[in-house]
C-alpha cells in the first residue's frame, strides 16, 4: 500500500456507521507511482529545467469511482485490535466468501476494508458482526462502505445538533396535510375535514404525557369496506419495498355488525407495523393522500400511531405471566433508534414546530382577497385591545400624586 492510502477517516463517536472503501486497482497505482517516482528523482544539486512550467501544464486526472462500493460488497469493520494484521483479516473474513481485498487502516484506528466478491458475502459478514464476531479477542462491528462523496458530505452535516424528542412527536409532521397547501391539490373537502379532526384528536392525545407516537406502527384511515387483511399487507409491502418486514397488519372490525358475506364489518381504518422505521416512513410517504390507491374522493389517510406507554406496558406484563416467562425491558433496537434521529433531523432542519397553531385551512397572503385580509387584519386588532384591557384590569396602577399641580398650589397659597 502507497503512502497515500486515500481512505477518508471516520469518527467512531458518529451514531451512523460511515465507511470508505479502497479498490484493487487504486492500491496498485499507488505502488507504481511510489516506483516511478524512485527512478525518475534526479541526482543531488541538480534542477530539472522547466520543472515548474510542467507541473502547471499537467491537468488533474478526475477521480474514479470504485465499483464495488457502488455494487455494495465492500464492508467497512470498525473495533478492530491493532495488533490485527491484513493477513489474519483475510483469513477471518474468508469464512463467509471469497475476499478480493482485505486492508487494515494504517491509522491505528481499529477500522479495515474488506472487499468481496458478491454482495451476499458481504451481507453475511455484516449480519455475523451484528450476531457478535470475535477477532483477536476484540468484538467487532460491520457496516456497507460508501463513497468519499457521501461521506465527506455527511460528516459536514454532523454538527446539526438533532433536538431531544423521546417521545417522536415530530414524526407527525410526516402525515399532515393542511388543506390549502400543494400537498392537498385535488384533495375532497370530506378528506380534508377529516384530516383536520384527525389532528386536533392526536394534539389531544399528546397532552398526555403518557401518550408517544410509534415510529413502526401506521394507521390507515378511509378504507374501503371491501378491503381484506391480505389486500392490505400486499399494499404496503409494494409501498415500503419488497425487503420490508411487516409484524402486524389488522384491520379493526366491528363485532356487532355482519356484512353480506357474514363477516364482520370493516370500521375503515387498520394498523401495520414494520420490523424497521425506514420502511414504515417509506410505507406511509408512498400511500399518503395517494388518489391512485383507493379512490380519489377517498384517499388512504396514513399517520404513524399513536400509543399508550403504560397500556403497552401493561399489554407486556399479562403476556410474559401467561407464558410464563419473566417481564424483560422492551427497547427499540440501536438500527432504529438511528433512523428514527434521522427522520427528526429531517423536520428539525426544515424549521417546522412540532404542529402548528392552527389545523383549518391554510390561506397565504398573497392568496387573500381584500376582503379576507381586513377580516384578518381587524381580527388581530380586536386581540390586541383585548389584551390590553385585560392588562389594564388586572393590574391596579398606584395612585401618585401630580406635583406639578401640588408646586402650583403651593405658590399662590402662599
Amino acid at each position: 500500500m502507497g503512502k497515500n492510502s486515500k481512505v477518508t477517516k471516520v469518527d467512531e463517536e458518529d451514531d451512523e456507521e460511515l465507511s470508505l472503501a479502497l479498490s484493487d486497482e487504486e492500491v496498485s497505482e499507488d505502488e507504481s507511482d511510489d516506483e516511478d517516482e524512485n527512478d525518475m528523482k534526479p541526482a543531488d544539486g541538480e534542477k530539472e529545467a522547466g520543472g515548474e512550467d510542467d507541473d502547471e501544464s499537467e491537468e488533474e486526472v478526475p477521480r474514479r469511482k470504485d465499483t464495488a462500493v457502488e455494487e455494495n460488497r465492500v464492508v467497512f469493520l470498525r473495533n478492530l485490535s491493532f495488533d490485527t494484521t491484513d493477513e489474519t483479516l483475510k483469513s477471518e473474513m474468508e469464512k463467509f466468501g471469497k475476499v478480493t481485498l482485505a486492508i487494515c487502516c494504517k491509522f491505528k484506528d481499529s477500522t479495515a476494508f474488506v472487499h468481496f466478491s458478491t454482495r451476499d458475502e458481504a451481507m453475511a459478514c455484516i449480519l455475523a458482526t451484528q450476531d457478535g464476531l470475535v477477532i483477536d479477542g476484540r468484538d467487532v462491528k460491520g457496516s456497507l462502505a460508501i463513497q468519499r462523496e457521501s461521506a465527506a458530505e455527511i460528516q459536514k452535516n454532523k454538527g446539526v445538533k438533532v433536538p431531544e424528542d423521546k417521545r417522536n412527536l415530530r414524526l407527525i409532521r410526516f402525515s399532515l396535510i393542511r388543506e390549502g397547501t400543494s400537498a392537498a391539490k385535488g384533495m375532497s373537502s370530506e378528506d380534508a375535514a377529516k384530516r383536520q379532526r384527525l389532528a386536533e384528536m392526536s394534539r389531544k392525545k399528546l397532552e398526555n404525557l403518557h401518550m408517544f407516537v410509534s415510529p413502526t406502527r401506521l394507521m390507515i384511515h378511509n378504507l374501503p369496506a371491501s378491503l381484506t387483511d391480505d389486500k392490505l399487507r400486499q399494499i404496503c409491502r409494494d409501498a415500503a419495498g419488497k425487503l420490508a418486514t411487516i409484524t402486524e397488519c389488522r384491520i379493526w372490525r366491528d363485532s356487532s355488525k355482519m356484512d353480506l358475506k357474514g363477516n364482520h364489518r370493516s370500521k375503515g381504518f387498520a394498523f401495520v407495523n414494520f420490523s424497521e422505521h425506514k420502511d414504515a416512513l417509506a410505507c406511509l410517504q408512498k400511500l399518503n393522500n395517494n388518489p391512485n390507491t383507493f379512490t380519489n374522493e377517498r384517499r388512504p389517510i396514513v399517520e404513524f400511531s399513536i400509543e399508550n406507554l403504560l397500556a403497552i406496558r401493561a399489554k407486556a406484563r399479562r403476556t410474559a405471566h401467561s407464558k410464563g416467562e419473566k417481564l424483560t425491558g422492551r427497547e427499540l433496537s440501536e438500527k432504529v433508534k438511528q433512523q428514527v434521529k434521522q427522520s427528526i433531523g429531517e423536520v428539525h432542519g426544515s424549521g417546522m414546530k412540532v404542529m402548528p397553531k392552527f389545523l383549518g385551512k391554510k390561506l397565504r397572503h398573497k392568496n387573500m382577497s381584500k376582503t379576507q385580509l381586513k377580516k384578518k387584519n381587524l381580527g388581530k386588532k380586536k386581540v390586541r385591545k383585548q389584551e390590553s384591557l385585560a392588562s389594564d384590569v388586572g393590574v391596579k396602577k398606584p395612585k401618585t400624586k401630580n406635583k406639578k399641580h401640588m408646586t402650583k398650589y403651593l405658590a399662590l397659597s402662599s
